[in-house]
């Protein structure tokens, strides 16, 4: 078996592999902090989403929420169907108990729903996935 010989290579040779060398060394790395840039910065941009879409769904549900109208709720919460993402919906009224919930079918089936509304909003990822927990409010009061 030979071994490799830098010393025997001519100078156009040995230029074009520590070209080729440092370019995909250069590379690799570039690949490997876009990956881990995505990995930092992929749940943050997806809960900003997520928020977004509980804000609009929260703001389209204060009226059902007021009036004690679950139904009207419901068919809110149905319209997450058209999201094949969202895996389920929970809005609880002002004592915190479940107003209308939605489960997509893709849902799964030992995915329980919370009971009682969570004291603080924010968002966590778990098992693959994200969890938002957002208030309702309507003219700065909480619903």
């Amino acid at each position: 078996m030979r071994s490799f010989n830098f010393k025997g290579l001519s100078l156009r040779d040995k230029i074009i592999l520590i070209t080729a060398v440092s370019t995909t060394v250069s590379l690799l790395l570039a690949c490997l902090v876009l990956a881990l840039n995505e990995r930092l910065s992929y749940p943050k941009i997806m809960a900003g989403h997520l928020g977004e879409l509980a804000q609009v769904i929260g703001d389209n549900s204060t009226a059902a929420i007021s009036f004690n109208d679950a139904k009207t709720a419901q068919t809110l919460l149905e319209t997450l169907k058209g999201n094949p993402h969202i895996l389920s919906a929970v809005l609880y009224d002002a004592s915190g108990k479940v107003f209308a919930a939605y489960a997509s079918d893709d849902s799964p089936s030992g995915q329980a729903v919370s009971e009682t509304a969570l004291q603080t909003a924010g968002w966590s990822i778990s098992h693959g996935a994200m969890t938002l927990d957002q208030d309702i409010t309507l003219a700065g009061q909480k619903v």
